[in-house]
């Protein structure tokens, strides 16, 4: 008893503190202390009947009688044994239950399925509709009536050889006379009236030329001076303060070719002689078309010996004859005695920068021409007219009654603007170029029948890409529109949008974020593209390399632009409705193709970069239009082979996901002729192994796995089983055999191989579990009279076993459905044994 007591104690000592104490006493002794304890007690109690009765008492008042015999627990029947009811299966209840969590995680799926595609849908919809919405558009606005492509076919060709020898200039880095060329073009439709305003308008863009740096190479001009510099950077101003320039002396040479055209047609009545000094034929023209018989037409005009000396100064400023003029006036100052500050006025007017005045200048002549203009007295308009050039008088107050035509008006305005880097000290001086291209549609209100005089007008106020959105968009000019922003693109002088807002903006005028005007310029090529592109296909590309104009090489930001072109012609050839033809005249192989010889326009350097961005791209958009053949065609004219394979393996590919009744309705191609289509390619690649390179093994060894895969589908389809397994044995992608080692290393295969053949593995598997198990119930099924080996049926059995394993090592890349499809196979394969 002791020794249990002791080995208590110190098993108690391991055991935790008890978390209340307070319950309980503790007893601070050991065993030998108790079992002393115990032993003295036990002798102080005297045993006696008295304490006897009480012992029974205290016993039987807690239930327990002592007297009674204390019989052996017996625990025989404790525990009974529960015998398994008859009428119970458990195999049935764990398929059962089997089932309804296959049949929970099906709904589960296909509630998350349904969910995915329902998103899948909504958005693919959206885009579908997007797309539609934008080739209709596309269709509308390349849309032209067959008479009036008739009617220009002659100037449709004579534009296309310009644009075809522009490009040939440009890949030699010649430079190109693009305007003059242009404007030879004459017309022979409804515009022919216009022919006048038209050539007119070349001339307006060949005098930008001549004006601004008439030795300069032409392509380009004005790209990093203008197109890419903030706009009131200092180049900027620079440029546009030429440009002006520019535009205020072809109003002056076209007055004074007008001055001579009607001198020379009054010549026997003039009698002018042979004096061509323009003071004498300002002379001569003034007493022409301000002096009659009874005197001069008008009342207020100053005469000093015989001539109207203001008019005649304003004649010469309008002509261009600025030195003259003030040569005229420092020569004369006689007949300017009772106007000596005029001189000086003038003079300080000649020398100073940009023909501004000094404030203490100004505000004379400011003073001089409110007195003249509103005071009491007849005063001579034209010398009104003169403080008011010469001082920049009332900016605000934007003509004067002698001002009649157009050309005198935007002249005047064209005298009156300064462009500065910086503000102007007094906001009276403020009358910029932007100030007057605010009221040139006001301007051109009173000349809406005359398209080209608009046109010229907002060409002479720098208005360039509004002026082709005037002729485009609001009278549809597309022939004359397209030319004419090609020569302004080629000087550098349209200002665009960028690739991304080309594509996706449809409207052909864009404000952009700093406030200017651009053009979308690309668009408008690619309509053009369009409309012409059926009947003269190799002419209409040209235009195309026309959007490389906007590149570093010629100063732009980037090379967006180069890369939308490469796009648009990708597109296009996918266009196009005979696809072959397309390619064999643009793409074949010619020495040197068509495309190649130019590529050098898209920045194509080399023929790796050739296949890389035109060829591949031109590839996968006709593979994805259904059109592989054609698709194929042109991974021939690349350097390697390596495309091409991709490309045969993603059709093979989705021959293999399309369902069987998708490929009974599809008309295109039967499985028989894209698998001899397939093969006849590859042969042919293997015959032409030593003329390009060698294509990546892996590729190939895909293309062939896939072939042998379109095999074994189309023998399953019709029925033949044998020949079918025997592709597949073939192939090694599925095992045979139920040893754990030969269906592991199936497995890990599997993980290596190319996404195109993993993604048709579980409907291959479905096919063979189906051809095993229709095998396996014709051996089942045979009568007594057929010898049929349980050998047989065993290694079907044994085949379907090793498929299942394999399908459970890779179950994760399998869908759920076809999971189910496979354990139905296999529980039908169970219940028929049982039977």
């Amino acid at each position: 008893m002791s020794a249990k007591l002791k080995q208590l104690l110190k098993r108690s000592a391991v055991l935790l503190e008890p978390q209340d104490r307070e319950s309980l006493p503790i007893v601070g002794k050991d065993a030998e202390q108790l079992l002393k304890h115990f032993a003295a007690q036990s002798e102080k109690i005297q045993a006696s009947k008295e304490q006897q009765a009480k012992a029974h008492y205290f016993l039987a008042s807690n239930g327990i009688n002592i007297q009674s015999d204390i019989r052996p627990t017996d625990i025989k029947y404790a525990f009974d044994t529960i015998q398994m009811d008859s009428h119970t299966d458990i195999e049935k209840f764990l398929t059962e239950e089997h089932e309804r969590i296959l049949i929970d995680v099906i709904e589960e799926q296909r509630r998350q399925d349904d969910e995915d595609f329902k998103q899948f849908y909504s958005t693919q919809l959206d885009l579908f509709t997007k797309h539609m919405e934008e080739e209709q558009k596309d269709a509308e606005e390349s849309k032209i009536e067959i008479n009036e492509l008739s009617k220009n076919i002659n100037r449709v060709n004579q534009y296309a050889f310009i644009i075809k020898t522009l490009n040939d200039c440009r890949i030699n880095n010649d430079d190109f006379n693009l305007v003059e060329q242009l404007s030879t073009v004459q017309n022979t439709s409804d515009l022919t009236r216009f022919q006048a305003s038209v050539s007119q308008a070349w001339d307006i863009l060949s005098y930008f030329m001549k004006q601004t740096d008439n030795e300069g190479r032409r392509e380009g001009r004005f790209t990093r001076s203008y197109l890419v510099q903030p706009y009131q950077s200092f180049p900027a101003v620079e440029t546009r303060r030429k440009l002006i320039d520019a535009s205020r002396s072809w109003l002056e040479e076209q007055f004074l070719q007008t001055v001579n055209e009607q001198l020379h047609a009054h010549a026997t009545k003039l009698k002018i002689g042979g004096n061509p000094y323009i003071t004498h034929r300002l002379e001569a023209y003034i007493n022409l078309n301000y002096k009659t018989v009874l005197g001069w037409r008008e009342s207020r005009l100053e005469i000093v010996h015989g001539l109207p000396i203001w008019l005649f100064i304003y004649l010469l400023l309008r002509t261009g004859h600025t030195q003259v003029a003030a040569d005229y006036i420092k020569e004369n100052k006689d007949i300017f005695r009772f106007d000596k500050k005029f001189v000086a006025y003038f003079q300080e007017y000649i020398e100073s920068p940009q023909h501004c005045v000094s404030k203490e200048t100004h505000d004379e002549i400011l003073a001089e021409h409110y007195r003249l203009e509103y005071g009491e007295g007849k005063a001579d308009p034209y010398k009104s007219l003169l403080y008011k050039i010469i001082g920049r008088c009332e900016l605000n107050k934007k003509s004067t009654a002698i001002i009649k035509s157009q050309d005198d008006y935007l002249w005047l305005q064209l005298m009156l603007v300064r462009e500065v880097t910086d503000t102007e000290n007094y906001a009276y001086q403020r009358y910029r170029l932007q100030d007057l291209q605010n009221h040139t549609p006001i301007m051109a209100e009173t000349q809406k029948d005359d398209v080209w005089a608009q046109f010229k007008l907002l060409l002479l106020t720098l208005q360039f890409e509004k002026a082709i959105d005037f002729i485009h968009t609001g009278n549809k000019l597309w022939l004359e529109a397209t030319h004419f922003a090609t020569a302004l693109a080629y000087h550098g002088l349209l200002r665009v949008p960028s690739a991304s807002q080309a594509k996706t903006e449809r409207n052909m005028l864009i404000i952009d974020q700093n406030g200017l005007t651009l053009f979308n310029f690309p668009r408008l090529i690619y309509q053009y593209v369009q409309i012409h592109l059926p009947t003269r296909p190799i002419e209409t590309l040209q235009y195309l390399y026309l959007l490389s104009l906007y590149s570093t090489k010629q100063g732009y930001h980037n090379d967006e632009m180069i890369s939308l072109a490469k796009s648009y012609l990708c597109k296009v050839t996918v266009k196009s409705q005979n696809h072959k033809e397309f390619i064999d005249i643009i793409y074949g192989q010619r020495e040197p193709s068509i495309l190649q010889s130019q590529k050098v326009l898209l920045d194509i350097n080399s023929d790796q970069e050739y296949a890389q961005q035109i060829l591949y791209p031109v590839a996968d958009l006709l593979l994805q239009s259904g059109h592989c053949r054609e698709a194929i065609d042109v991974c021939k004219l690349s350097i390697d082979y390596n495309k091409l394979f991709d490309v045969l393996a993603k059709e093979l590919g989705d021959v293999l996901q399309q369902s069987k009744l998708s490929r009974l309705s599809d008309t295109t191609a039967s499985n028989k002729d894209i698998l001899q289509f397939a093969t006849q390619t590859v042969q042919e690649c293997q015959q032409q192994q030593h003329l390009k390179a060698l294509p990546n093994t892996d590729k190939v060894f895909t293309v062939h796995l896939l072939m042998q895969l379109v095999r074994f589908r189309m023998l399953y389809e019709q029925g033949e089983f044998f020949p079918a397994i025997s592709i597949i044995r073939e192939t090694q992608l599925i095992p045979f055999d139920e040893q754990l080692g030969h269906v592991q290393l199936a497995a890990e295969q599997f993980e290596h191989l190319h996404e195109t053949i993993k993604k048709n593995i579980p409907e291959i598997l479905l096919n063979v579990m189906d051809i095993l198990y229709k095998l396996w119930e014709t051996y089942s099924s045979a009568s007594l009279n057929v010898a049929i080996s349980n050998n047989t049926i065993e290694d079907v059995e044994k085949q379907a076993r090793a498929v299942l394993t394999f399908v459970g090592i890779i179950q994760f890349n399998i869908p759920a459905e076809i999971l189910v499809k496979l354990n139905k196979i296999d529980m039908l394969m169970a219940q028929r044994r049982r039977l």
